[in-house]
């Protein structure tokens, strides 16, 4: 067993910081799907909130993550706050969201309809943006000086703080919890 957690945090931490030395100051497809397989390995919705042009950046990337870390992540262009409303009543609940930013999906409003519904259908999210992550986003892949930093956020979701052990925030290298 300890052989295990050591193989496995040394992974964690080889893949994570390959990918950050890659990306600049938003997490990539693959460290995102790569930190939910990690903590919720049985989870099979996955669902991801991406613009049309960020996917066109992200799409053969977002392909190969899903490949690499054997998950099916359904795919949900949002190009205005209608797309969003009817996105969020498609999710079922325990679905993982994966938030990629836009112009959208950072303003205000946005944000605090995006947790009033994650909190509501019990959908966990999972983002780069600290300002979700703070508001109470599950799961923020935040960068501090080029060094990504996986940051816990259990204000919102004390149903999940049983899951989350000492032993096993060290193993999923998990930096900071926010209670």
């Amino acid at each position: 067993m300890g052989r295990k957690i050591i193989i496995t945090i040394l992974l964690t931490a080889v893949v994570l910081s390959f990918a950050s030395n890659v990306m600049a100051k938003e997490a990539s497809p693959m460290q995102f799907l790569y930190v939910v397989k990690q903590i919720f390995p049985d989870n099979p919705e996955i669902a991801v909130f991406i613009s049309e042009d960020v996917l066109a950046k992200e799409e053969n990337a977002l392909k190969r993550a899903a490949a690499q870390t054997q998950l099916q992540p359904k795919i949900y262009i949002i190009g205005n706050s209608a797309d969003i409303g009817k996105r969020m009543r498609e999710l079922k609940p325990n679905t993982i969201l994966i938030m990629f930013e836009s112009e959208l999906l950072i303003k205000k409003n946005t944000m605090l309809y995006v947790l009033s519904k994650c909190k509501e259908n019990e959908l966990l999210l999972v983002t780069s943006s600290k300002e979700y992550t703070e508001l109470g986003a599950l799961l923020g892949l935040l960068y501090d000086e080029d060094q990504l930093q996986v940051v816990l956020n259990l204000k919102h979701n004390t149903q999940l703080k049983p899951k989350f052990s000492q032993e096993f925030v060290q193993v999923v290298g998990i930096h900071q919890i926010i209670e």
